[in-house]
């Protein structure tokens, strides 16, 4: 394996709603399909005005998906980047503009972790449980950080950490195996002295 790692982190808000992209369908086929029928059929009264109420709510289940595909504004839409080479990591959070690089050496790492945490909005679109990885410093004066860090800001609220602390965190999306799976074997094999912590995942009903 390479001495240097650059994988891209899923975000949980990134990924496009598969509720949203049926709404949107549903409703278009729904109002198409009713303006049609009142078009080229000869309906009743009573016919006619269930059918406009069937278009309108038509209108409301493809205006609510459309809404949600292009107003996404869930803080953690961003993909993240970890880079780990063989002085130190490096993780940028956020979006080109409002994002930002945070720098760790190995030698200021003292654990790596990946815990499931219950995300609620306005970070994700609707609360769900999903795996946070952390990079825990010995000392939060060791994290060098670039950039600006709106993300990395609202994150240490929510975690109750300095805003240094939290550009050292990124949560994940759920496809993000494949790249925790990279971290552990680079890890493993170039940096195995660091603690590596892991949570089991919450068991939901």
């Amino acid at each position: 394996m390479s001495d240097v790692l650059e994988v891209r982190l899923p975000a949980p808000a990134g990924q496009v709603s598969v509720m949203r992209l049926v709404a949107v369908v549903v409703g278009a086929v729904l109002s198409v399909s009713v303006v049609i029928a009142l078009l080229t059929q000869d309906l009743a009264s009573l016919d006619r005005v269930d059918a406009i109420l069937l278009a309108a709510a038509g209108l409301l289940i493809l205006g609510w998906g459309v809404v949600g595909l292009i107003g996404n504004n869930a803080r953690l839409r961003y993909d993240g980047v970890l880079r780990l080479d063989p002085d130190g990591l490096a993780l940028h959070t956020g979006s080109a503009r409002e994002g930002g690089w945070a720098h760790l050496a190995w030698h200021d790492l003292e654990r790596v972790e990946v815990h499931w945490w219950e995300i609620v909005p306005p970070f994700v679109e609707d609360p769900e449980h999903l795996p946070v990885l952390r990079f825990i410093s010995r000392d939060d004066t060791y994290i060098q950080a670039t950039g600006d860090h709106v993300q990395s800001r609202a994150l240490a609220g929510a975690f109750q950490v300095e805003p240094a602390s939290a550009a050292l965190i990124a949560v994940l999306g759920c496809s993000s195996q494949d790249a925790l799976w990279q971290l552990g074997a680079w890890l493993g094999e170039h940096q195995h002295e660091v603690p590596v912590e892991i949570g089991a995942p919450p068991d939901l009903p």
